[in-house]
């Protein structure tokens, strides 16, 4: 054999390494990428398990109190599911946020005022909300219609209906994301009530109501002592904030929004659910 047959044998064996190497470093990738999905869903798997079984402790609970117990739920209190990872529970009133698809023009200026939007843009979004509400296709002033999306090149058109979360907002033509962020923690869409339960009201709900009331000149009363009341629970839509601490020592957050039925066959219906990020409110927010 030649040199140069040597040297065409040499090159061919390197590059059979080289394929080689290559071809094994991608199963090993493959399988290490495989092994960790299999490690999410397992404790995707067990997160899920934890909030089911907090679910059915927390409805448990709820169900055998008596009204004067079930009205001091602002408590964060520490629910220990059977078999799963600890859980730490924070349950509120949905009653106490501001519904966007019940309230008023007015209230829901003032909700959009309270996070941080100028009084323009204010009624800008309440009139894009409406048309985004609404069935027909005429343009209120400072709304916004299909074509109006149409023209800012986005792929969807007003749902023509009412809002479905409160996230949904942020699909408003032009909706700063931040404006979203802040009101989060103080809207709704599964009360169907035209006005907050001033009971309930949690601190960015209350900032919304005190704008409401100073843009109608109308006196700011004290805020309600919820824990003097005995305002059921039953009946109620509650929101139930789940902390999930699992065995490596990672953090997981859920929100399950339902109704307490107050039916001992069928104590809870679930309306939402869904995961929380670690923190719910924008910084910036509680200053609006």
């Amino acid at each position: 054999m030649t040199r140069r047959h040597e040297g065409v044998a040499l090159v061919a064996i390197l590059l059979g390494i080289l394929l080689l190497s290559i071809i094994v470093g991608g199963v090993v990738g493959l399988t290490r990428t495989e092994n960790k999905l299999l490690e999410f869903e397992e404790a995707d798997a067990r997160s899920n398990a934890s909030v089911d079984a907090a679910l059915t402790t927390i409805v448990k609970r709820l169900s055998e109190s008596d009204p004067p117990q079930q009205s001091r739920l602002s408590d964060r209190s520490s629910i220990n599911a059977r078999g799963e990872s600890p859980v730490t529970a924070f349950i509120e009133f949905e009653s106490g946020r501001i519904d966007l698809n019940a309230a008023d023009d007015e209230l829901l200026r003032a909700l959009f005022e309270s996070a941080g939007a100028s009084n323009e843009d204010a009624r800008r979004w309440v009139a894009e909300l409406r048309d985004w509400q609404d069935a027909d296709d005429e343009r209120r002033i400072d709304g916004a219609e299909a074509r109006d999306y149409r023209s800012e090149g986005l792929p969807y058109g007003p749902r023509n209906g009412k809002l479905k979360s409160v996230p949904e907002l942020s699909l408003l033509a032009g909706m700063p994301d931040t404006i979203v962020q802040c009101i989060l923690d103080r809207a709704t869409v599964y009360t169907q009530e035209a006005a907050p339960d001033l009971i309930h009201l949690g601190p960015g709900a209350q900032r919304a109501w005190t704008r409401y009331l100073a843009n109608q000149n109308k006196e700011v009363p004290m805020p309600s002592q919820a824990g003097e009341t005995t305002h059921a629970a039953s009946g109620q839509v509650l929101r139930l904030h789940l902390i999930i601490q699992s065995s490596e020592n990672i953090e997981t957050r859920w929100a399950i929004v339902g109704r307490l039925t107050g039916d001992n066959r069928d104590p809870w219906k679930t309306l939402a659910r869904f995961r929380e990020g670690p923190q719910n409110v924008a910084s910036g927010c509680d200053r609006q």
